[in-house]
Parts: structure tokens; sequence; C-alpha cells
């Protein structure tokens, strides 16, 4: 099982960082 999660500039006003998460 993959998840992605995707958080770009603006999506979260508590993080302004890309940030890439997969668990297998």
């Amino acid at each position: 099982m993959r998840k992605l999660s995707e958080h770009k500039f603006g999506e979260d006003d508590q993080s302004d960082q890309f940030s890439i998460t997969i668990i297998e």
C-alpha cells in the first residue's frame, strides 16, 4: 500500500515548504 501526501506553497499556513511522504 502506497500513500502519497503532497504539501505545496500556500496549502498549509504553518508550512511553506514542499513535502512528499510515501509509505509502502
